[in-house]
Parts: structure tokens; C-alpha cells; sequence
């Protein structure tokens, strides 16, 4: 029997329920035809709440997980305008 602190039970829920909404947003995106699809909003969705649960364990204020969540994103949609665009 494997034994969880709160923690890692914490972060496997929320590991859990982001790759769930991974699948239903990422799904219908694929669904109708749009670019980004199921893998694309894997690695957003779920780098966002490893970020987002790694800084609230080292500050309960967010403000390091919030500002590099923010340019992954800008990254992300910047990539993905540039592929629609060319």
C-alpha cells in the first residue's frame, strides 16, 4: 500500500483534473478542425499547474507561478498565430 502525504495527494488530484479538462477542451478543439488541439493544451494546461502548485509551496502569494505562466501563454499563442498565419 503506498502511502500519500497531503501534498502528493494535493498534486496528483489537481494532475488529474487538469489533464481531464486537457482532454474535453482539447478534444472539441480538435473537433472542429482548429490548430491547437489536445497535445498543445497538454503541455499549457499542465505546465501551468506545476508551476501554479510548485510556487504556492515556496509562496503562498503566487506571484512567481502568475508571471511566468503568463509569458508561457504568450509564447504558446504567439507559436500558434504564427503557424496559422503562414
Amino acid at each position: 500500500m503506498i502511502d500519500f502525504s497531503t501534498i502528493e495527494f494535493l498534486f496528483i488530484t489537481k494532475l488529474v483534473l487538469s489533464f481531464a479538462s486537457v482532454f474535453i477542451i482539447g478534444a472539441e478543439r480538435e473537433y472542429r478542425g482548429k490548430d491547437a488541439g489536445i497535445s498543445t493544451h497538454t503541455f499549457v494546461i499542465a505546465g501551468s499547474m506545476v508551476f501554479s502548485f510548485l510556487s504556492t509551496l515556496v509562496t503562498p502569494l503566487q506571484s512567481i507561478a502568475a508571471q511566468i505562466v503568463t509569458g508561457i501563454g504568450f509564447l504558446g499563442a504567439g507559436l500558434i498565430l504564427k503557424r496559422v498565419t503562414k
